[in-house]
């Protein structure tokens, strides 16, 4: 075999690591679970673990525009809302009230979680980890694991 065909035969770019869509150059080496969680992407959202109540959420939402209100006008938190305002909230609230009367616990899908528990578990162990910073790459789509005494070191100098 002639050297051209041996150097078309070798890789071009050698790859430090099994999963070249993470590139780990911390001191703590990742276990493979991580590794799949981070390889889902830094936008990836997992479920969450309890399903809203739609009429919890709009009692917040109600005490949101109150407290937006009386911010408004500057005035103690004890003024009503104004009667158009109160009567388009009772509107969604009568909405809400029938959407959820409406669903018979034996008919409602099942809530499925989009991560296994061991991944829940490594999500969870690299959100506590602050020893690590966890970044897109500059170039490329590649997600860069890295110290974060040495990244803020890099951001100082």
């Amino acid at each position: 075999m002639q050297e051209w065909e041996q150097a078309i035969q070798q890789p071009l770019v050698t790859v430090y690591q099994e999963n070249s869509s993470i590139l780990n150059i911390s001191s703590r080496s990742l276990t493979q679970l991580e590794e799949e969680v981070l390889t889902l992407g830094l936008k990836f959202a997992p479920t969450p673990r309890k399903v809203p109540d739609p009429l919890e959420f709009f009692e917040k939402y109600h005490n949101q525009c109150q407290w937006q209100y009386n911010k408004l006008i500057a005035r103690p938190s004890n003024n009503p809302l104004p009667t158009i305002i109160e009567e388009h909230l009772t509107q969604i609230k009568t909405r809400l009230e029938d959407i959820t009367n409406l669903k018979d616990p034996e008919k409602q899908k099942r809530y499925y979680h989009n991560l296994s528990r061991d991944h829940q578990q490594a999500l969870s162990n690299l959100r506590k980890d602050k020893s690590l910073t966890i970044k897109p790459a500059d170039k490329g789509t590649c997600i860069v694991v890295q110290d974060t005494k040495k990244y803020l070191e890099e951001g100082l100098s």
